[in-house]
C-alpha cells in the first residue's frame, strides 16, 4: 500500500500517489517540444476518478465522480521535467510507474469529459455541493460498503436534509464525521489540514483496554490521556521484547530506525519491522510533492536491499529466524515485496489485487515475488502478526505467508490493505478511501479480515507486562528449538526473593509452579505466624479470597456435566425462599448472569460493611475504621441477600442494580462479589443439597487438596488456618481478625500453595489428574470459553468465572490480609501459584504486592525456560 504516515496515529494519508500535489520545480522548455507534450490528450485512470490533460505546456490533474469534477491542479511543463522518465505511452494507453504500488495505466478519451469542462467544475464553500461531492465519491469508488456493512444510501437519506446553503463549515464538518466515523476503515479520512481531521479507522483490542483504564482513572477527561498511554504501552512491549535480545538490544543500521535485527535464544535471528518507507532514516518524513514520493519510493527499495543484506549476513548462520511485525505502520508496497524476496528462492505470485468498485471491476492483478538477489533464506521462518499491522505490513505478511517454509503465528493483521485513493472536495478539504481489493492465492479478500495467521494467539495483551513476557515470541522461539530462559532459573530466583522479602512488609508468602503437568518448584518464604514464628510452607493454609470463585466455579461445572444444572435457568426457578425482582425485569436473571458478572447486581458499599468477626456479628470494615459501616452487619445468608436485594430491605439502595436499575440482566459486565455469592446459594437452594460438602467430595478429596476447606476450623488440626495481616501506612503487619461474609462462596475459601496447583494442573489436563478425572476436558473447555456475548473489556474472556487476560487464564483473588495468584498460560503450559497472608492495599500504596509480582513473574520465566 502507499502509505507514508501511520494510520493508527493519524488516520489520514496526506499524500497518496492516487492525488498527491504535484509537483518538483525545475527547469525546461514550455513548447511543444518539451518531453511530455509526446503524451498529449485527456487520460482516465478507470475506477479511481483520476482524469489527466496534457495540452501543449501544462498538465492538469483533475478528479471526478458521477457528481461532477474538481481541478486538483494545472503546473506547467517547465516544472515537471523528471516526470516523463515514470511515464509511457502509446496511441490508447499511459502508464505510470510508481515503485510505491503496481503501475496506473490510464486510457485516452476521445475529449474532455463534459463535467470537467471550465465551466462545469465544482469549486468554493457551497456546503450543499460539497456534501453531494463527498457522497457520490464513497458511492462510485468505495469498495466495502457490504463487507463493512455501510449502508451509503440510508446515510445520504439521515444527513442531506440537514444541509442547506446556510449550513457552516464546523456543521458540514460534523455531518461528514458522523458519515465516515463508523466505516472502520483505517484508509476513510478527511481534514481541511487546520482544524479537524475525521477517521474512518476503528479502535484495537489495546485501544480498547487502555481506554477502560482511562476511563477509570480520568473519567470525562480519558479522551485527553489515551493517545500518550497508548504510546507508552507500545514502547513497554518493545522494551520486553528487546530483554529476549541476546544483546539486549536491537541492531540498527546507521542513521536508521525502520528496522532492527539481532539474536535469541536457540541460534534465533530475529528482525522488527516497524515500517516500509524511509528505510534508511531515523523517521519518516513527509513528501510534499508528486515527484519526491515516487522518488522516495524507488530509492527506498533500492536502501532496502542494502539492508536487507546487511541483516542476512549477520543472521545467515542462524538456524530460523522470527520476523516481528506485530506493529508496523505500513509504507510502500515495492519495499515489502523487497524484503520478502530474501526468503524467497524463485519468483511466484503471492496475493491478487483489483480495483472493485461500482464504477470499474477490474480483472485481477498478480502481485508477483521476485527470487532473492542473493543466495534465499530458506530455513524455518516465523513471523509474527497482529492488528498493529497495517497495509503495506499487511502486504508483507502475506507475502511471506505465502512461502512454505514460513509460519505466521499471532493475530489477524489489521484489514486496511487496499491502496488509499485521495481526493479534493470542491472546497479544497481533502480525504481518501479505499478503492482496491486485495486477496490471497485461495481468491479469499484481505480487507477487514486482514491476513490471518496460520496459529492463532493472544498479541499484546496488557497482562503479558505484568509477568515480563511476550508470549507470542515465547511460543516461536520454543517452536523453532530454542529456551526462552532469558537468564532465570529457580536457583537464580529464589535466591532473589529470599533476600527480597526481608526487605518487604509481608510475612510469608508460598510459591509453587508448575509446568507441563507437573509442580516443577514450590516453596514457602517468610513467616506463617508473626505471634509463633512458625516458617511458611507450600502446605499451610490461607483465605484464597476472590480465587474461592473460580474453585466454585469447577463444582457448578460438574453438576451441569451430571444434568443436574442448567446455566439458563432462571433465578426465579431456583427455589430461593425469596422473590428476586429486578428493578428492570425484561430478561430474567439467569445463573448465567451470576457466574459470568453480566446480572446487573452491583457491590455497594454495604457490601464491604457486611464482612464480620467470626463468631460475631461485628462489621470488621467498621472496626477497621469506615464510618460509613455500621457496627454490627446481618451475618446470615439468606437475611442478609433480601436486605441487600428486595427494594424493602434495610441495605438496599438504588445503585444496588446497575445503571440505578434501568438496565435488564445480560446487559452489562460488571464485576459483582455479590452475585458470586448469590449464585452458589441459588445452586444448594435449587439441587437441595450443600455446595461445601459435594466441593469437599468429589473435588478437594479426589485431587487430594488435603489442605483446602471453605470452613477454617475444618482444617487438618495439625496444620490449622495461617493468620493474615494487613500493612499499614508505615509498613508494619497488623493482625485481621478471622473474619467472614454472608455472600460466603464470593470469596471464603481456604486452601494452600500446594493444593491450588494440584486444582490448576487438573484444569490444564483437562480435568484430571493422577489418573483421577473431576471433569470432561469438554466440560473444562466449556467453562473456560465464553458464556457472554456482552462486552467484557479488562477480561478478554469471561468463562465460567474463571476468565481469561491474553494468553493466562485464572483468577486471583484478595481481601483484607491476604492475596492470591492462580494464573497459567496453556501456550507455555506453565502456570504459577502464590498465596500471601498479608496486603498493603486498605491502609498503605500496594507497592509490597507490586514487588511481590515483579518477583512472580521471574518464578513465571524460570518455569517457561524449565526443562525436565
Amino acid at each position: 500500500m502507499f502509505d507514508l504516515q501511520g494510520k493508527k496515529k493519524s488516520g489520514w494519508m496526506a499524500l497518496s500517489l492516487i492525488s498527491a500535489a504535484v509537483l518538483l520545480a525545475g527547469c525546461g522548455n514550455s513548447s511543444d517540444d518539451h518531453a511530455l507534450a509526446k503524451h498529449r490528450g485527456v487520460w482516465v485512470q478507470q475506477g479511481t476518478g483520476n482524469l489527466w490533460q496534457f495540452d501543449t505546456d501544462h498538465l492538469r490533474r483533475f478528479h471526478y465522480n458521477s457528481h461532477g469534477c474538481v481541478l486538483v491542479e494545472a503546473r506547467p511543463y517547465k516544472e515537471l521535467d523528471a516526470l516523463d522518465q515514470f511515464l509511457e505511452s502509446d496511441k490508447n494507453t499511459l502508464t505510470l510507474t510508481t515503485h510505491a504500488t503496481n503501475d496506473w495505466v490510464f486510457t485516452k478519451q476521445a475529449q474532455m469529459r463534459e463535467q470537467c469542462l471550465p465551466k462545469n467544475r465544482l469549486s468554493g464553500d457551497d456546503p450543499e455541493a460539497n456534501f453531494e461531492y463527498l457522497w457520490h465519491m464513497f458511492n462510485d469508488y468505495y469498495a466495502f460498503f457490504a463487507l463493512r456493512d455501510i449502508d451509503w444510501q440510508a446515510a445520504y437519506a439521515a444527513y442531506r436534509p440537514q444541509i442547506n446553503a446556510d449550513t457552516s463549515p464546523e456543521q458540514l464538518a460534523s455531518v461528514f464525521e458522523a458519515m465516515l466515523e463508523d466505516f472502520d476503515d483505517a484508509h476513510v479520512s478527511l481534514t481541511d489540514s487546520k482544524r479537524f481531521e475525521v477517521s474512518g479507522e476503528g479502535s484495537t483490542a489495546l485501544y480498547e483496554d487502555l481506554a477502560w483504564l482511562m476511563q477509570l482513572r480520568y473519567a470525562d477527561e480519558w479522551e485527553a490521556h489515551i493517545g500518550k498511554a497508548y504510546d507508552e504501552q507500545l514502547s513497554e512491549f518493545a522494551r520486553l521484547t528487546d530483554l529476549y535480545l541476546t544483546d539486549k538490544k536491537l541492531k540498527r543500521y546507521p542513521d536508521s530506525n525502520a528496522l532492527g535485527w539481532g539474536k535469541v535464544a536457540g541460534n534465533l535471528g530475529y528482525i522488527r519491522i516497524d515500517r516500509e518507507s524511509a528505510m534508511l532514516a531515523n523517521e519518516e518524513t513527509e513528501a510534499d510533492d508528486f515527484l519526491a514520493i515516487i522518488s522516495q519510493a524507488k530509492q527506498d527499495i533500492e536502501d532496502t536491499q542494502t539492508l536487507m543484506r546487511e541483516v542476512m549476513k549477520d543472521l545467515a548462520d542462524s538456524d530460523g529466524i522470527i520476523i516481528d511485525l506485530r506493529v508496523n505502520d505500513g509504507g510502500f508496497d515495492g519495499v515489502s515485496l523487497e524484503i520478502a524476496r530474501f526468503f524467497n528462492d524463485q519468483a511466484q505470485t503471492v496475493a491478487y489485487k483489483q480495483i472493485d468498485n461500482s464504477d470499474y471491476q477490474q480483472e485481477k492483478q498478480a502481485l508477483t515475488l521476485k527470487a532473492a538477489p542473493d543466495q534465499a533464506y530458506t530455513k524455518p521462518v516465523y513471523v509474527l502478526t497482529g492488528e498493529l499491522a497495517y497495509s503495506a505490513g499487511e502486504v508483507l505478511t502475506q507475502a511471506l505467508k505465502s512461502l512454505s517454509h514460513v509460519t505466521l503465528i499471532g493475530a489477524a493483521t489489521n484489514g486496511a490493505v487496499s491502496d488509499a485513493l485521495d481526493f479534493t472536495l470542491p472546497n479544497g478539504w481533502t480525504g481518501s478511501l479505499s478503492h482496491q481489493s486485495y486477496s490471497d492465492l485461495n481468491n479469499v479478500a484481505l480487507e477487514a479480515a486482514g491476513v490471518l495467521p496460520d496459529i492463532d494467539l493472544p498479541v499484546y495483551a496488557r497482562k503479558e507486562l505484568e509477568w515480563a513476557s511476550d508470549n507470542v515470541l515465547d511460543y516461536a522461539i520454543a517452536q523453532l528449538g530454542g529456551v526462552p530462559d532469558r537468564g532465570h532459573s529457580f536457583d537464580s530466583v529464589d535466591q532473589d526473593f529470599t533476600e527480597d522479602l526481608t526487605d518487604m512488609a509481608i510475612p510469608g508468602v508460598a510459591v509453587a509452579v508448575i509446568k507441563d503437568g507437573q509442580i516443577v518448584f514450590e516453596k514457602g518464604y517468610g513467616i506463617a505466624n508473626l505471634e509463633t514464628e512458625q516458617a511458611m510452607t507450600v502446605h499451610a493454609p490461607m483465605n484464597v479470597g476472590s480465587t474461592s470463585k473460580a474453585v466454585m466455579g469447577v463444582a457448578i461445572m460438574q453438576l451441569i456435566e451430571q444434568g443436574r444444572l442448567s446455566l439458563d435457568t432462571p433465578l426465579s426457578e431456583m427455589n430461593l425462599p425469596f422473590d428476586l425482582v429486578p428493578p428492570n425485569n425484561e430478561r430474567d436473571i439467569l445463573l448465567r448472569h451470576l457466574v459470568t458478572h453480566t446480572s446487573g447486581i452491583a457491590d455497594t458499599a454495604q457490601y464491604n460493611c457486611s464482612y464480620y468477626i467470626h463468631g460475631t456479628n461485628l462489621s470488621l470494615y467498621a472496626r477497621g475504621g469506615r464510618e460509613s459501616c455500621e457496627e454490627t452487619t446481618l451475618t446470615d445468608s439468606t437475611e442478609f441477600y433480601q436486605a441487600y436485594l428486595l427494594p424493602d430491605g434495610q441495605y438496599y439502595s438504588e445503585d444496588v442494580f446497575i445503571g440505578e436499575g434501568s438496565l435488564p440482566a445480560g446487559s452489562v459486565h460488571n464485576y459483582s462479589n455479590v452475585g458470586a455469592g448469590l449464585a452458589g446459594y441459588a445452586v444448594e437452594h435449587q439441587l437441595g443439597i450443600s455446595l461445601v460438602d459435594h466441593m469437599q467430595q468429589y473435588l478437594f478429596a479426589p485431587l487430594g487438596m488435603n489442605n483446602t476447606h471453605w470452613d477454617h476450623t475444618q482444617l487438618p488440626e495439625g496444620n490449622p488456618k495461617t493468620p493474615q495481616y494487613t500493612i499499614d501506612a508505615e509498613g508494619v503487619a497488623q493482625y485481621v481478625p478471622e473474619f467472614s461474609y454472608p455472600t460466603f462462596f464470593d470469596g471464603d475459601l481456604n486452601s494452600s500453595a500446594h493444593d491450588l496447583a494440584r486444582l490448576l494442573i487438573a484444569i490444564s489436563q483437562g480435568g484430571a489428574l493422577d489418573n483421577v478425572s473431576v471433569l470432561s476436558e469438554q466440560s473444562v473447555a466449556t467453562m473456560l470459553s465464553v458464556q457472554t456475548d456482552v462486552p467484557t473489556y479488562w477480561m478478554d474472556t469471561q468463562g465460567l468465572f474463571w476468565f481469561w487476560q491474553g494468553p493466562f487464564v485464572g483468577h486471583d483473588g484478595g481481601d483484607p490480609g491476604t492475596h492470591t495468584i492462580m494464573s497459567y498460560n496453556p501456550y507455555t503450559k506453565t502456570g504459577v501459584v502464590a498465596l500471601a497472608n498479608a496486603e498493603d492495599g486498605h491502609y498503605s500504596d500496594g507497592s509490597n504486592i507490586q514487588r511481590l509480582q515483579s518477583h512472580l513473574a521471574k518464578f513465571y520465566r524460570a518455569g517457561v525456560a524449565h526443562r525436565q
